[in-house]
Formats: structure tokens, C-alpha cells, sequence
């Protein structure tokens, strides 16, 4: 889960902190994030990043064929989002973008928010 606002106010995650810190009494905004397994032909048209020791995939954008099959299936994922796993597999993030080049692809995705 993750706090998205304190007070009525959202913020980086150090700004969120503080205010939690700051007051004896908040009001906090949780988001629930959602998990979606989509099946694509192709992994090719999405622009990924990931960190050495990161688990997971994180899509800085979508495109052509990809961003259709996409939006026809869960139209809620996009940009920020994360994939989880590639064909049910539990790979590194390098092994999920090998994964990716394939076809006829299930992919696990999180939908958290975008801060």
C-alpha cells in the first residue's frame, strides 16, 4: 500500500514523512495498488527502466501495437506502472526484457501510483 496524501496534501515520500512527523493527529490517503495479467503478441513497443538489484520492470512508456492490445485489456495501465513477471516466470529484470523480445507473452503488471 502506499500513502499518496496527508492532510489533503500528496508530496514526495520524504515531504509525506515530515508532515506525518509534524502532527500528533493526520487524516492519510491510502492507494491500494492493483495487479493485472495482460497477454500481449509482442513485448516490443514499451520503454522500460529498472535498477542492478531491482524485482521489477518499471514502463516509462508505451507505443504502437502494444499500447492498443494494452488498453484494450486493462486501459488503466500505463506509464509508471511495474511488471511483475514475464510467462509466470520469477526472472531478474534483465531475464524479463530477454523474455519480452518473445511472443504470445503473459504479463503480470502492478498499477501503483505515479508520484
Amino acid at each position: 500500500d502506499y500513502i499518496t496524501r496527508v492532510n489533503g496534501t500528496s508530496g514526495s515520500a520524504k515531504e509525506l514523512g515530515e508532515m506525518l512527523c509534524a502532527k500528533s493527529q493526520t487524516q492519510v490517503t491510502i492507494h491500494r495498488p492493483s495487479t493485472y495479467a495482460v497477454h500481449v503478441s509482442k513485448g516490443e513497443g514499451m520503454t522500460l527502466n529498472h535498477t542492478a538489484r531491482g524485482k521489477t520492470l518499471y514502463i516509462a512508456g508505451l507505443s504502437g501495437g502494444l499500447l492498443q492490445e494494452l488498453r484494450e485489456q486493462a486501459p488503466e495501465i500505463g506509464q509508471g506502472h511495474r511488471i511483475l513477471s514475464v510467462s509466470g516466470k520469477d526472472l531478474s529484470c534483465r531475464d524479463m526484457i530477454k523474455e519480452l523480445k518473445g511472443s504470445n507473452l503473459k504479463i503480470d503488471m502492478l498499477s501503483a501510483p505515479v508520484v
